[in-house]
């Protein structure tokens, strides 16, 4: 049986990484969001700053809200897969985290407040500039081979999987971005997924909810 998620120890090594080097490109922001929330690799890159919104309930905690994606040379399109891909989701106590973090790095590199109209994943610092759909799949690749470097059979197996089973969303002919089904990038979304299933209470609905997915089998 091939595997369908991260090992946990390669998922820790990840997640240390993306806390060592958050300050120092913006695509490291862009793996803390593939890993926690699950979006699509074009949703991701289509977020803003302004899209972190504080619960009104809860202001201390923020809302993502997914309601465009980018091009592949990180234009931003207020177009999305489908009417359920626009959607807002809790944001993950490890992205609010790392994110307020570089937030407030940003605000004092620029001297100002407004950073809202900024992409989250941006291509090293240079904070106005949004990442390619190729810049962003060879940071992904180079990464997971770093954190995979001791055990390369279980990445291969876990691409091998992806492969063996294509994205029900790539036969639609709505594609935004092909690097959405990239399988280096595919894998976190996999992988957010398959803990959905084996770490939370979630319920099917709740799952495709997040995802942006009409059902599960979709997914």
């Amino acid at each position: 049986i091939l595997p369908r998620y991260l090992p946990d120890d390669v998922e820790r090594r990840l997640m240390q990484r993306i806390a060592n080097n958050i300050l120092k490109d913006g695509r490291w922001a862009g793996l803390l969001l593939l890993l926690y929330q699950g979006p699509r690799v074009s949703e991701a890159r289509g977020l803003h700053y302004r899209d972190l919104v504080p619960l009104q309930s809860r202001p201390n905690r923020r809302r993502i809200n997914l309601h465009s994606s980018a091009t592949k040379d990180g234009t931003q399109k207020m177009s999305m897969k489908n009417r359920q891909s626009v959607r807002a989701v809790p944001e993950h106590i490890e992205v609010m985290t790392l994110l307020k973090i570089r937030e407030a790095a940003i605000r004092g590199a620029l001297n100002s407040d407004d950073i809202g109209d900024l992409p989250i994943i941006c291509y090293g610092n240079d904070y106005s500039r949004p990442c390619t759909s190729t810049e962003f799949a060879i940071f992904i690749r180079k990464q997971l081979d770093s954190v995979f470097k001791s055990d390369p059979d279980t990445k291969r197996a876990l691409l091998i999987d992806l492969y063996l089973h294509p994205d029900p969303e790539s036969a639609d002919g709505k594609q935004i971005d092909p690097a959405d089904y990239e399988l280096s990038g595919r894998l976190f979304r996999r992988n957010y997924a398959t803990q959905c299933y084996g770490k939370t209470d979630m319920t099917d609905d709740q799952i495709a909810i997040t995802l942006g997915h009409k059902t599960v089998e979709d997914i």
